[in-house]
């Protein structure tokens, strides 16, 4: 029984001396923070709300992330990571991770995924990453990825951002895509129905994304030979909302139109401050009517909703935007896209960035409050005579005189004073 036990705590000894050692924390325990680390890390995806930030944000089917360790030299044996769930370690195996020490790039990259999120409130993923030799984690190097929290509205469509479509016998693209706006929208939900000329037809294959936002697109039949054929296909949601989109298909025999074409763009101003405002949006080309622009605005991927209304001027389409007051605490980049109508693969885009900072504040206007002569009269000789001025937001530079000499009247002599 002796040689047994001793048998058993030798094997144990042997067991616990030869294991590899791994730093385990208790629940709600965080990596000690302190250290200064040799290089940065950058969040890559989700796209951070600022340029190299560290903190991005998923919906909430989760998605691709990537982080780069901003380093030279390093291998992905050297870096070590941990990572918090809303506060609790957990364990996470990163897809790839990849050193790259050649010309075109260099860094530890870390390639994974984060899962959906079926709860009704944001999950809140950090990343701790360091290079070994490093005693503490650098608090500046952390990056924060939320998770939304699932959307568990009804499934509902509120827009799209085509409804009427052209497409030319000689367009050199059959696609078709379109981006709706809603609330839980997917293949599961929504429902197509599409007629030709007024009869339902199969003829057209809707394949649906849940990239950025919902889309639905397809590839539309060859131009027929002598008649257009006039599409329209009505998507539906089970509680009734629905939106319907017409396509027309030209016939080779129809008339040639007349080329249009979209040459440039220009946008004033650029850039705003936090307060937002109006920036006028100017496009160039051949032949442009107001009907024939589509727009598109977005924040990164989001699909923002602002009015565009074009007119026609000397100058080409002129449309005045009014672009919201920025309340997401980082610069705001809307990227603008306009689009021909009869072919998509023919547009302009710009950019306009709301800044953080304040608005100018308008200059001071310099006002004369009050005005005293002493004295009010002179002798025949002549004499001096003290102006006091009173104003607000001036100096004496501000300060401009006209003097006139009044002729005589009941043989007395004044002088009218100008400002």
């Amino acid at each position: 029984m002796k040689r047994t036990l001793a048998l058993l705590m030798a094997l144990l000894l042997f067991l616990t001396s030869t294991a590899p050692t791994a730093k385990v924390f208790a629940q709600g325990e965080v990596p000690e923070t302190g250290g200064t680390a040799t290089y940065q890390t950058i969040l890559k995806a989700p796209n951070p709300t600022v340029e190299k930030g560290k903190e991005g944000t998923l919906p909430s089917n989760g998605g691709d992330i990537h982080i780069l360790y901003n380093s030279h030299n390093v291998k992905d044996t050297d870096m070590e990571v941990q990572v918090l769930k809303d506060d609790v370690l957990m364990p996470y195996t990163f897809t790839t991770v990849l050193a790259h020490d050649d010309q075109g790039m260099h860094g530890v990259e870390f390639s994974g995924k984060l899962p959906a999120n079926d709860r009704a409130k944001d999950v809140v993923y950090k990343f701790y990453i360091k290079e070994k030799a490093d005693e503490k984690y650098d608090a500046s190097n952390v990056i924060t990825i939320t998770v939304k929290a699932k959307n568990t509205a009804e499934p509902t469509i509120t827009g799209v951002n085509r409804t009427d479509i052209v497409l030319e016998p000689d367009s050199p693209s059959r696609y078709v895509t379109l981006t709706f706006e809603g609330n839980n929208l997917s293949s599961d939900t929504v429902k197509a129905v599409t007629k030709k000329d007024g009869v339902v037809t199969d003829e057209i294959k809707w394949n649906y994304l849940s990239i950025a936002g919902f889309m639905a697109s397809t590839i539309m039949p060859a131009a027929p030979e002598d008649k257009d054929i006039v599409y329209t296909t009505t998507f539906s949601t089970a509680n009734g909302s629905k939106q319907t989109v017409k396509i027309t298909v030209k016939a080779k025999s129809a008339a040639a139109p007349t080329e249009k074409t979209l040459t440039g763009i220009s946008i004033e101003p650029t850039s705003l401050p936090k307060s937002g405002g109006d920036v006028v949006v100017t496009l160039k080309g051949e032949n442009l009517e107001p009907a024939d622009i589509n727009s598109e605005i977005r924040i990164r991927m989001d699909l923002q909703n602002i009015p565009v209304k074009w007119e026609k001027t000397t100058e080409g389409l002129k449309a005045n935007l009014t672009i919201p007051e920025n309340t997401s605490g980082a610069e705001q980049k809307y990227l603008m896209k306009f689009f021909l109508k009869n072919d998509t693969s023919k547009f302009q885009k710009g950019n306009v960035t709301v800044t953080l900072e304040e608005g100018p504040v308008a200059p001071a206007v310099p006002t004369v409050k009050d005005l005293i002569a002493d004295p009010v009269s002179l002798p025949t000789t002549g004499g001096d005579v003290a102006l006091i001025v009173t104003a607000e937001n001036a100096t004496k530079d501000d300060i401009q005189w006209t003097v006139k000499k009044r002729r005589p009247r009941r043989s007395s002599f004044k002088t009218d004073l100008y400002r």
